[in-house]
């Protein structure tokens, strides 16, 4: 396999410089794009992407949450460029299909819930890219107002890290790093009282992992790395929190080891895993991207192989449909040469008969873009990087609806 660059958490702050960087707030990038609109060129009731209204901003790694009302937050994404001094909060209406910036003060790669209230938690993240500057400032987003105000602050400041919503309402924030390195330190947030409070240490120190809320309100935590940089090997190890405890403690391990992984829980009460790479990513060195994907069943406490997708990927999204499938779309995987690009490609899992189908090709090939699903049951797809070899990444603005 060709050497190949792989856009990480922690790489993301260089913007990809071992790559020639990400270009400045691209909208269509350069090179060719595979795929169409409609899968096999099927009609207009066969499922399809659509292009959809355009980002204010063109940006990457951004959050998408669901509001109430049926509009679309979405937050946290960087546009890219180095310098840049602002980042755009957007807000997508279904109704007339466009999106409108909001005012709201720079922060990126931070973590974004909706809370019982229908208020959007905004946690984390940093404020700056040269030099790096973490943040453990909160805010709280009223989508009755569309305005941001604050809440209390984050015990410490930390980016990658998961937050995750309770069955009690509370919010449980795991792992990250900071300037201090990466923490296994948690946290949950009362938005009774609207402060942090330190709850049990992880098993594991660890970043770009998941966390996923169980049917029987623990939270699964599974692989992300425990060093900095996209030369540290990714974990196959996985944990529980238990609200009640505020413990973590150790359970089944995945199959292999996974960072820039999607965890989806299925109406079945286990947990999807799909993507992901397991070694190190550096420009200078070979990664693997595995197709196999599995499922974690919390009655066994056990990970057990689930099949392989059509085409491996990494940094896609995986979104569950309303009747129970699990559509993954985009990401970056390699052609067969080895070239390292982003992927119009998309497919529907179906976990009765642990089967993958084909799901059409996006309009634009992307990955660390976002997927939501609507109120409608369609799913917006929104930003990030397009890549064809041996050109520059370039950073989209560009959306797309499944239906």
């Amino acid at each position: 396999m060709k050497r190949i660059c792989h856009i990480s958490a922690i790489c993301l702050v260089g913007l990809m410089t071992a790559c020639g960087g990400v270009g400045n707030i691209g909208n269509t990038g350069s090179g060719s794009n595979p795929g169409g609109t409609k899968p096999g060129g099927g009609s207009d009731s066969s499922p399809h992407f659509s292009p959809t209204g355009s980002l204010v901003r063109a940006q990457f790694m951004h959050s998408s949450t669901l509001l109430p009302d049926g509009r679309v937050l979405i937050v946290c994404g960087s546009p890219g460029a180095a310098d840049y001094p602002t980042v755009d909060v957007e807000i997508f209406d279904l109704s007339t299909h466009t999106f409108r910036s909001l005012p709201m003060d720079l922060r990126t790669f931070c973590t974004a819930t909706l809370l019982r209230s229908g208020m959007v938690l905004v946690a984390g993240g940093q404020t700056a890219n040269y030099p790096q500057t973490f943040t453990n400032t909160a805010e709280l987003f009223d989508p009755t107002t569309g305005l941001f105000q604050t809440t209390g602050s984050m015990t410490v400041p930390r980016t990658g890290h998961t937050a995750t919503l309770l069955a009690d309402g509370k919010v449980l924030i795991a792992g990250g790093w900071n300037n201090d390195g990466i923490t296994q330190t948690a946290e949950i947030y009362d938005p009774a009282t609207g402060t942090f409070l330190r709850t049990g240490d992880m098993v594991a120190a660890r970043w770009g992992h998941t966390a996923t809320l169980l049917a029987n309100g623990k939270v699964l935590v599974t692989g992300g790395r425990s060093q900095p940089g996209g030369d540290a090997e990714a974990l196959t190890t996985a944990e529980l929190y238990d609200p009640g405890s505020g413990t973590f403690s150790p359970t089944g391990s995945l199959m292999i080891a996974r960072s820039g992984h999607t965890a989806t829980l299925l109406p079945s009460g286990q947990v999807f895993f799909v993507g992901g790479v397991a070694g190190p990513t550096d420009d200078n060195l070979s990664v693997q991207i595995d197709p196999t994907t599995e499922i974690y069943d919390p009655s066994a406490g056990r990970f057990s192989y689930a099949g392989k997708m059509i085409s491996p990927r990494i940094q896609q999204t995986a979104t569950l449909l309303t009747n129970g499938t699990v559509l993954i779309v985009g990401g970056w995987t390699t052609d067969q040469n080895g070239d390292y690009h982003t992927t119009a490609s998309a497919e529907i899992y179906d976990p009765v008969t642990s089967s993958f189908s084909p799901a059409g090709s996006l309009a634009m090939s992307r990955g660390l873009h976002s997927a939501v699903a609507l109120a409608d049951g369609t799913v917006l797809i929104t930003g990030g990087t397009y890549a064809e070899p041996p050109g520059t990444p370039f950073v989209l603005n560009t959306a797309e609806i499944f239906k």
